[in-house]
């Protein structure tokens, strides 16, 4: 079933008004409609400062949705069974539109019960049921549980049944063969079309045509066919809108298990400032001078030669030898040198 669109920040809840035979809602006037919720619900219609529900009328799925404000509003807004249209009173399903922090799943084989009777009979000792409603004529019933994980079994009476997930899908009527509602609460009953060719002149037992033909997409195939591409793009449609869609401001208390948002990120450092500029350092250049020649005289180069000194004979340098054989005595003084050289000859 098709749900409302996001609501405003300051409406917390939002209440489906589903009708549960054949109508159109817009053959009623706004106002009419308006005139019956106020006066089931005992809520003032339109209060002049911060209306506590408002209405929108969702057209493919033929449907209303009452955004309330607080849970008063809403559990009032869930008493209505009611609208006036044509000067006559069709009878609706008034349920609450899933949101964040909660999940969905079906029982089969529930019976007839309607919503108050449901919750009667339902328990479940690990999650919380929040609110319940039969499936059609089917015999399921769709229950709505508190958290994000959903339960294997439920208790219904002295019974465990199976829970099991349900996901939305896009319904194709067998009246009018148009995507988004159901032949119950089809606004177009008197506009029947075949189901093969979808012209709607004649019935489907009475149709000629050996190829079927699809209203919506014009595909040669049947108008309720899962494989139709335009039913395809609307349920994906469907699907990115579920997960796109924005989170609800949360009441004073909070949602149960929703976290904050996470706090902004921190302005960055303001740039470091540039470094001081340096004067450049001044250069000093020297003129340059001519070359000076040194003139010494005669007399002073004898000073500036290096004084040589003749070599003396040591028996430990081979590289020294005597130009003359020395004589006994001077070899006798040598040796006493060599072997006393402190000692004075």
């Amino acid at each position: 079933m098709p749900q409302a669109v996001s609501p405003q920040s300051e409406f917390l809840h939002t209440v489906i008004l589903r009708p549960t035979q054949p109508c159109r809602i817009m053959d009623a006037p706004f106002l009419t409609i308006d005139s019956a919720i106020a006066t089931q619900t005992g809520l003032q219609s339109h209060p002049s400062l911060q209306p506590r529900y408002q209405v929108r009328y969702l057209d493919r799925s033929n449907q209303l949705a009452v955004d309330a404000t607080s849970s008063q509003v809403r559990d009032a807004l869930l008493k209505i069974t009611y609208i006036p249209i044509d000067k006559k009173q069709v009878p609706v399903q008034a349920y609450e539109a899933i949101r964040r922090g909660q999940t969905r799943g079906f029982i089969k084989n529930a019976g007839g019960m309607d919503s108050a009777q449901l919750l009667q009979h339902l328990h479940c000792r690990k999650c919380t049921i929040l609110q319940a409603r039969p499936l059609g004529t089917s015999g399921s019933a769709l229950i709505t549980f508190e958290g994000t994980s959903l339960p294997f079994r439920v208790g219904l009476g002295s019974f465990t049944v199976r829970v099991y997930p349900f996901h939305r899908q896009t319904h194709v009527c067998d009246t009018c063969h148009c995507i988004g509602h159901r032949s119950t609460q089809c606004p177009n009953s008197d506009k029947a079309r075949c189901a093969t060719c979808g012209a709607p002149k004649h019935d489907t037992d009475q149709c000629s045509s050996a190829q079927p033909k699809c209203r919506n997409c014009g595909g040669t195939h049947l108008a309720t066919a899962r494989s139709c591409p335009k039913r395809r793009e609307i349920q994906r449609m469907m699907a990115q809108r579920d997960r796109g869609a924005p989170q609800r401001r949360p009441p004073p208390g909070g949602f149960p298990k929703e976290q904050p948002p996470p706090p902004p990120p921190p302005p960055p450092p303001p740039p470091p400032p540039p470094p001081p500029s340096v004067p450049p350092t001044p250069t000093l250049t020297l003129p340059a001078m001519p070359p000076v020649a040194l003139t010494i005289p005669i007399a002073h180069r004898q000073l500036l030669r290096p004084r040589r000194t003749p070599a003396r004979f040591s028996p430990l340098n081979p590289m020294c030898r005597p130009s003359a054989p020395l004589s006994p005595t001077r070899s006798s003084l040598h040796r006493n040198r060599l072997a006393h050289p402190l000692q004075k000859p």
